[in-house]
């Protein structure tokens, strides 16, 4: 037997105990000294190290904290990678029915265009479901510009999936990325009648903040306050909601005026994360300076986090703790495109719109026409990124199974193909201790390994 390369270990604060963490389990336990020596003693494991606590062993080895000597943990990571990347069982897509926007904010990197999709390219979108045979799951995603100011071509292409889903017996979920102005309660009934199942609507900090950056295009009416109406609506119609808060060095410092809101408002099953401004497009290259890096970002969603836990605002899911990848996001998929309302096929949201990072069009594929040769060249590029062979620096790392090289667009774009590592490399210690501290998921007398699940 052999230790796991992907054990963790780090101090429990004001504790002489310590956490290991295994990226590539999920497996969470607090351990006392004897045994954080045992783990980083040496890589060979010898079961008389164990005869006194037979117990320890069994449970460091479920949660793969120590495993089988012939097995190449970094191959099973590369095996799940490409394993995801080329299953064609689920069909994922993020459709933009508009490039329209009824919001004016200053750090928008989209190009846009008041343009709607046409009938045409609607049920070229049900042609491309059905042409794909093997399909047993799709997810949707609305996206725009937004969404909601085309909610009738939401309601047909929504209908015509449903009802294929249906009589192919395909499991079928969607999700949306709105500002959330717009949502209204008929919408939202018939939002739930499609499956709905998490709408993420993004503020960006308290009223006085949010109204400068996130203004109605044509009258810059304030919008604080009814998206926060709207969020709670959208709470009490059971509809998982996550709010985004995209922050730079001008706002970030005014996290704990918005959370304190949410808690005077009785806002507290919601997500609620920071979004990263970065230079997506040359549209913001000005605000060059504005942009926070990813240690800053760690250091400010350690600071969301605690506000989160002492404030007692929770969800159903812990998206600031570590979870296990195969991929970093549906961007590295074959089976995934991003549609614009002109049919146009992209692999990443941040390209949406972007005719140089366009990897073809959904009435050509159809077609079986050729992709021209910048289409090819945009979609082998994809289809070659990987966190493995070309990088050294990411087949070694400890948190390679839950970052997976980062957002592939920034690694390839914004960092000239060098990955971009994630939060997690700067704060993990310190979000694996705010998982025991203020979950009490741990007991403090255990000195055995404890599984955690998340």
């Amino acid at each position: 037997m052999k230790v796991s390369r992907y054990n963790l270990i780090y101090p429990i604060f004001n504790s002489i105990n310590f956490i290991v963490y295994n990226s590539l389990s999920g497996a969470l336990a607090e351990i006392e000294p004897s045994t954080m020596d045992i783990l980083e003693s040496s890589d060979k494991i010898s079961i008389t190290m164990f005869e006194k606590n037979s117990d320890l062993l069994e449970k460091l080895t479920i949660g793969g904290f120590i495993i089988d000597e012939k097995i190449n943990e970094l191959s099973v990571v590369k095996q799940r990678f490409l394993e995801k990347r080329n299953d064609l069982s689920v069909l994922n897509l993020t459709i933009s029915p508009t490039l329209d926007c009824n919001f004016d904010c200053f750090y928008c990197y989209q190009e846009r265009d008041n343009n709607l999709m046409s009938l045409n390219i609607q049920d070229s979108i049900t042609k491309l479901i059905l042409d794909r045979r093997d399909v047993k799951k799709i997810n949707v995603c609305w996206y725009g510009g937004e969404p909601l100011l085309s909610f009738n071509i939401i309601k047909y292409i929504s209908n015509n999936i449903i009802d294929i889903c249906h009589d192919k017996n395909i499991k079928y979920s969607s999700s949306m990325i709105s500002n959330g102005y717009l949502l209204d309660e008929e919408k939202v009934d018939i939002l739930k009648d499609f499956n709905l199942k998490n709408i993420q609507i993004t503020i960006d900090g308290p009223p006085e903040t949010h109204n400068k950056r996130r203004k109605l295009k044509e009258c810059h009416k304030e919008t604080f306050w009814k998206i926060l109406e709207n969020i709670k609506f959208l709470i009490n119609q059971n509809i998982s909601v996550t709010i985004r808060i995209n922050v730079d060095n001008s706002n970030v410092s005014n996290i704990e005026k918005f959370i304190d809101i949410l808690v005077k408002q009785k806002i507290n099953k919601v997500s609620v994360y920071l979004g990263q401004l970065k230079p997506y497009s040359s549209r913001v290259d000005r605000l060059e300076n504005f942009f926070l890096n990813q240690e800053e970002m760690a250091y400010w969603d350690l600071k969301l986090q605690q506000l989160l836990a002492d404030k007692g605002i929770t969800s159903d899911r812990d998206i600031h703790f570590p979870s296990q990848k195969s991929h970093y996001c549906a961007a590295d998929l074959k089976n995934s495109f991003v549609i614009d309302h002109n049919g146009n096929l992209y692999k990443c949201w941040a390209e949406l719109g972007d005719l140089s990072k366009c990897i073809g069009n959904i009435i050509d594929l159809l077609g079986k026409k050729a992709n021209s040769s910048i289409e090819l060249r945009n979609l082998k590029k994809w289809e070659a990124w990987t966190p493995f062979e070309d990088y050294k620096q990411c087949s070694m790392c400890k948190i390679l199974p839950i970052c997976m090289g980062g957002c592939a667009f920034s690694g390839m774009n914004i960092h000239k193909n060098i990955p971009e590592c994630i939060k997690f490399k700067f704060n993990l210690k310190e979000t694996l201790n705010r998982k025991i501290n203020y979950r009490s998921i741990l007991s403090p007398s255990n000195s055995s390994a404890l599984e955690v699940k998340k």
